[in-house]
């Protein structure tokens, strides 16, 4: 799973361990890509939504659609 955080996020995550054989690369910009082996479904999502909208994942692609999905049936209940 390859997850991208914005500069700002990126310094507080910076240096966490998720996962022993995860891998991170700062960029230009200041944003953080973190690779991490495929993990529970519930547990990494749990960990990408609490993140809001400081976090992209960028893959897999069938987990983004799931995230998608998430955040639209949360935004459902937020709107008045």
């Amino acid at each position: 799973m390859v997850l991208r955080f914005t500069p700002e996020r990126s310094r507080w995550i910076k240096g966490e361990m998720w996962y022993e054989a995860q891998t991170e690369i700062v960029q230009d910009d200041g944003s953080l890509v973190r690779t991490i082996p495929a993990s529970h479904e519930g547990e990494i999502t749990m960990e990408i939504l609490k993140h809001g909208s400081q976090v992209e994942l960028l893959e897999p692609d069938w987990l983004r659609e799931k995230i998608i999905k998430e955040i639209n049936d949360a935004v459902k209940i937020y709107r008045v």
